[in-house]
């Protein structure tokens, strides 16, 4: 995407209003440009989020199924079996939404030095690099809300509250940006940035509870 061809001198020289609008320009154009980039090719973005929510409800519904199967229970952690299954269809569709790789753009930038064409841009890197990726989760969100919807039909899901997780979920989007752009900084001394990235995405599944329910976790690691 091009970004307008004004500098910072001529832009604090704009009337108030012409300020706004520009400053809302072209962050719109920054996620519609995300949007037409992630749907330039429709059936890799559909497939990639599909195998990326593969692997962790592959892996959940085989723990489930086995501990219910062998120790024939009717609650684990205090919850049943489909209420165990819907979390984990939720947490499925919060992960695709909270995720995404932003940050890793932001280090690759610092990598190849090509973060020095941004720097003489009149719009923060930091903020332009979220929302052109932001674009493309929008359209995940509607993708995802769309499954939960369905979902409904089959899960003791309720409506209100996926669309309000859907919500939440962009929110806590926006938060793992901000801690992950943090951390790219770190490329500035370490060409293998990547693995903090790749850790810090790890710890905040476990701490979100996307892996497992965070209220069968033992009492003493609660905190």
């Amino acid at each position: 995407m091009t970004t307008p061809s004004i500098g910072s001198s001529a832009i604090s020289e704009l009337p108030p209003q012409s300020k706004l609008a520009w400053r809302l320009e072209w962050r719109l154009a920054s996620v519609r440009n995300g949007m037409k980039d992630a749907l330039a090719y429709r059936g890799d973005f559909i497939i990639g989020v599909l195998s990326s929510a593969f692997v962790p409800v592959a892996i959940q519904l085989m723990m489930w199924n086995a501990i219910f199967r062998n120790s024939g229970a009717q609650t684990f952690g205090g919850m049943t079996q489909s209420q165990l299954l819907a979390y984990t269809w939720t947490s499925l569709l919060f992960t695709q939404i909270r995720g995404g790789d932003y940050d890793f753009g932001l280090i690759e930038m610092i990598r190849t030095g090509t973060l020095n064409n941004f720097l003489l841009r009149p719009v923060g890197v930091v903020e332009f690099t979220f929302y052109q990726g932001f674009g493309e989760k929008l359209l995940t969100a509607g993708f995802c809300l769309a499954l939960g919807l369905i979902a409904t039909f089959f899960t003791p899901l309720s409506v209100t509250n996926l669309i309000l997780a859907v919500m939440l979920a962009i929110v806590g989007n926006i938060i793992h940006y901000i801690f992950g752009a943090a951390l790219a900084s770190v490329a500035f001394y370490w060409e293998n940035a990547f693995a903090v990235l790749m850790v810090k995405n790890m710890i905040v599944s476990l701490l979100c509870g996307e892996v497992i329910p965070l209220n069968i976790v033992p009492e003493k690691w609660t905190w």
